[in-house]
């Protein structure tokens, strides 16, 4: 009897030897433990070197054993898709002529250009054939601009009796005695504030074209231009000022003195922008003037606290002077 019920539960008696003890199951608790914290790590690691932004890229995690907070909030819902089917109607394209067909190698010139037209005829003898249609080959072509000058001719009258005499009075000219007319003195601007071509290039442009002007005339003829154009900044500046939000900026710099030659002053180069408006000036400010600037840039600090925008530095670079 003995035999049969040893035999009966000696499975349960080596199952019960096999077990393992409190101390081997601490132990491995404590091991899976560590390789859950390293998991995490690595894992962590892997989402701000695939998901981060560019700075938080391979950082290396501060401690091995902090663990990441499970604050990530739930995906929303996604709304039920609704299938509808779509029918239209297309026209199918039809073969053009020969004459008709226009080469895709090609970019299409604009139609506002005007069309300069050259008609080609064949070097046979083509008396009483018939025309069946036209080969068009376009290019696109510059005439170079061209110096020119423009005579105002101001006929003078005397009357019989000798008493008065009368003449044509001359249109209003941009500078007063000069000899540029206005659409050179629009290239000139154009040419070194918006395709920053160096005055003494425009120099040499104008002495291949036949005509030798000192750089000093040239920087005359800016100087005047820039003058006719004092009262649109003035009209600008008072739009740029009277905003609400406005973020500026100075940085100090040394100008030339005119007043002694070969000595400079500190003076402050002011940037303006308004970017609700998507405004921008620029403005040059003496030591003496600074101090009104400043106060203006406290009244736009007290405006940015207000309306509870961030102010941000503006850092721009414009080629031109006023």
């Amino acid at each position: 009897m003995s035999v049969v019920i040893l035999f009966i539960f000696a499975p349960v008696i080596a199952q019960a030897e096999n077990r393992p003890t409190y101390e081997e199951l601490v132990n491995r608790n404590e091991e899976l433990f560590i390789q859950n914290v390293h998991l995490k790590s690595e894992l962590d690691q892997l989402k701000r070197l695939v998901f981060g932004s560019r700075h938080e890229r391979f950082i290396p995690a501060a401690s091995p054993d902090q663990l990441t907070l499970n604050i990530s909030s739930p995906p929303p819902p996604q709304p039920a898709v609704t299938l509808e089917s779509i029918q239209y109607e297309r026209k199918k394209a039809t073969s053009k002529s020969d004459s008709e067909k226009v080469s895709t190698g090609r970019m299409l010139l604009p139609a506002s250009l005007p069309r300069e037209q050259v008609i080609i005829e064949p070097e046979q003898d083509v008396s009483g054939w018939k025309k069946i249609g036209q080969e068009i080959t376009e290019e696109l072509e510059r005439i170079p601009g061209k110096l020119f000058v423009r005579q105002y001719i101001r006929n003078k009258y005397v009357k019989p009796s000798g008493e008065a005499i009368v003449i044509g009075e001359l249109p209003v000219r941009p500078i007063e005695k000069g000899i540029a007319g206005p659409g050179l003195l629009a290239q000139i601007v154009i040419d070194k504030f918006c395709d920053h071509l160096p005055v003494y290039r425009q120099v040499q442009r104008f002495e291949r074209e036949g005509m030798k002007l000192p750089i000093s005339t040239l920087a005359n003829w800016i100087s005047g231009t820039c003058q006719l154009l004092e009262p649109l900044y003035e009209a600008h500046r008072r739009k740029v000022l009277a905003m609400d939000y406005l973020q500026v900026d100075e940085s100090p710099i040394r100008v030339l003195d005119k007043a002694k030659k070969g000595t400079t002053h500190r003076g402050y180069y002011w940037v303006y922008h308004a970017p609700l408006s998507r405004l921008v000036m620029f403005d040059i400010a003496k030591a003496g003037e600074e101090k009104d600037r400043q106060n203006a840039s406290r009244i736009s600090k007290a405006i940015f606290k207000r309306t509870d925008i961030p102010c941000m530095r503006t850092t721009t670079i414009l080629l031109a002077s006023r």
